[in-house]
């Protein structure tokens, strides 16, 4: 019964050692700095209401309000040769991203020039 005691005793106070080593970690390891000291990358500007890809200037105010340091953005050239903010040039995206009664039918699905691009408000707010 005292052999079992202590061998539990052991297991335990081993236990709490290896989760203090664990939990604590190598106090001359240094801490992450620079990029990988972020958990989380915002893709495309990161979410807005709901709502993903959008690459606004919205969406990057928001979320880095909200904390996120580190952004991704898909950027596209205009057909007349401008470096937009867009995820791609697909009728999907053009839906996507409410654009649908704002281009023309045509026009959706296919790269446009800047003065379009800026004529097209995403979601009708952004």
């Amino acid at each position: 019964m005292k052999k079992t005691k202590g061998i539990a005793t052991a297991v335990m106070i081993f236990a709490l050692i290896s989760v203090l080593v664990i939990t604590l970690g190598d106090p001359d390891k240094e801490l992450a700095t620079g990029f990988a000291s972020h958990r989380i990358v915002a893709h495309a500007m990161g979410g807005i209401n709901g709502h993903t890809y959008t690459n606004t200037l919205e969406a990057f105010a928001a979320n880095y309000e909200q904390g996120s340091r580190i952004f991704e953005a898909d950027l596209l050239l205009t057909t007349d040769e401008q470096l937009v903010a867009r995820h791609e040039w697909t009728h999907n995206m053009s839906k996507l991203l409410g654009q649908q009664t704002i281009l023309p039918a045509a026009k959706q699905g296919t790269v446009l020039n800047y003065a379009q691009f800026m004529d097209s408000p995403i979601l009708n707010i952004y």
